[in-house]
């Protein structure tokens, strides 16, 4: 019966994944799938018995996996997530912009869920604000039946373009749990305004996979409840588009724009794992003729590179075709990609022009410091590292190391930095008054002799 039992596991693990081929520890799978979702979470509560982040000891409801995602304009709309247990009407959520702690009677607004899934042994459950105050905070706890969460809180973006947004940026989370965890950690340290995530959280996208993730997650949560905003992208760990939609409930295909800072900046959450031209590539540029001449910087994110820095990955030529022209075109400053497991910053570079495709070219690009665009990744947020054994001629610098960007965006200039997490024990934890500074312990990379990349308007 045991072996008939592991047949049918690899047989449907095989037939569950459409995407590259990876090393899997089958010894862990096995032992994993054998408990129920009830056994497997009391074995991670023992195997995890500290640092579960941020919670009250006198909420009721102490497991929310609770998530904030920015998918529109950060200033005035957010999705609030969590895994509910109760019956659909005695779900909701109390939010003001005031704090009352755990006192729900005294919020001035309640929201039944607007939209929930069952998805991962989860009851994913959502609540739609729009129309909210820009650079403001507010403050929610969740209602779950008779039980209430502890209190939370986020802030929307300012819509002043003179004031300082902070990003980090990175992906592939999928293995090493308790690197994956440390990298949440040192984002809860560094109190961003928004987590930009590359995709690939899982590696099988099993459910008690996921339901790790989401445990995990709550470790992006500051000591004082302050909730990062994630906007996520897909990654080929991730079947299908609905999985980002059932997780964080995305637009259907995974592709939209996020304004953060009014028109300080702009981010476009791209699709590589469909097809990129069509519709996607008719709906980008559509956009960026809308938005991109009143933007003042523009960002992209994906999964897969145009150039894989890692030898034994195959380049990214329907994401070259695709975007590398529309980013030069519309003068994008920052693409960031994922997938491979390396470490990379490529300088300023385009696609070639007219008879410049017959010299100094590189796989497509050349470098051009004033008019091209700086390519940063490429996912190392827990998953197995791999060798960058693949520069070009416009690589500034790459690497094989745990790591996620971190961006300061203001009207004038890009501070772009590369975080190395892992000692995030021996960090400073920053506060709202000083989280455009660098913080004491922070081990950052140096390219070039510097550890910060200076992009100026």
């Amino acid at each position: 019966m045991r072996l008939l039992e592991r047949f049918l596991i690899v047989l449907f693990t095989f037939s569950f994944i459409s995407c590259e081929r990876e090393i899997i520890d089958w010894n862990d799978y096995y032992k994993e799938h054998t408990f129920m979702p009830s056994q497997l979470e009391q074995r991670e509560n023992k195997e995890f018995q500290v640092e579960k982040g941020y919670q009250n000891p006198n909420a009721t409801m102490k497991k929310t996996r609770v998530r904030v995602m920015w998918l529109g304009n950060a200033s005035t709309e957010a999705v609030i997530g969590w895994d509910a247990s109760a019956r659909k009407k005695r779900r909701g959520l109390y939010i003001d912009t005031v704090d009352h702690g755990l006192n729900v009677s005294r919020y001035k607004n309640y929201y039944k869920y607007s939209v929930q899934n069952r998805k991962y042994f989860m009851k994913n459950t959502f609540v739609r604000l729009n129309g909210l105050k820009a650079n403001t905070k507010y403050f929610f706890v969740i209602r779950d039946g008779k039980r209430i969460s502890s209190r939370y809180w986020f802030k929307t973006a300012s819509d002043n373009m003179d004031d300082k947004i902070s990003i980090i940026s990175g992906g592939d989370s999928r293995n090493h749990r308790s690197v994956r965890r440390q990298a949440n950690k040192m984002v809860a340290k560094l109190r961003p305004d928004a987590v930009l995530f590359g995709g690939d959280y899982t590696n099988l996208g099993l459910w008690f996979q996921w339901k790790r993730w989401m445990d995990d997650w709550q470790l992006t949560i500051a000591e004082d409840g302050r909730v990062t905003p994630i906007i996520p992208t897909r990654g080929n760990h991730e079947r299908k588009n609905s999985i980002l939609r059932k997780m964080f409930d995305t637009v259907s295909n995974v592709t939209y724009a996020t304004s953060l800072g009014g028109d300080l900046l702009r981010v476009y959450t791209l699709n590589s794992e469909v097809s990129m031209g069509g519709d996607q590539k008719d709906w980008f540029v559509e956009d960026l003729d809308k938005n991109a001449k009143y933007t003042n910087w523009l960002f992209a994110q994906y999964h897969k590179p145009m150039r894989p820095h890692v030898a034994k990955k195959s380049e990214g030529n329907g994401v070259y075709e695709a975007f590398a022209k529309v980013f030069y075109k519309y003068g994008f400053e920052i693409a960031f990609e994922s997938d491979s497991h390396s470490v990379k910053q490529t300088w300023p570079i385009r696609p070639p022009i007219g008879s410049e495709s017959f010299w100094n070219v590189d796989e497509g690009f050349i470098r051009d410091d004033k008019e091209g665009t700086i390519y940063l990744g490429e996912g190392t947020w827990g998953a197995p590292l791999r060798q960058a054994n693949d520069n070009k001629s416009w690589t500034r610098s790459s690497g094989m190391f745990n790591q996620f960007k971190w961006v300061v965006v203001s009207n004038k200039k890009l501070e772009i930095r590369t975080v190395r997490y892992q000692n995030v024990d021996n960090v400073e934890t920053l506060s709202d008054a000083n989280r455009f500074t660098v913080p004491k312990g922070i081990d950052l990379w140096s390219v070039d002799g510097s550890n910060v990349t200076i992009i100026e308007k």
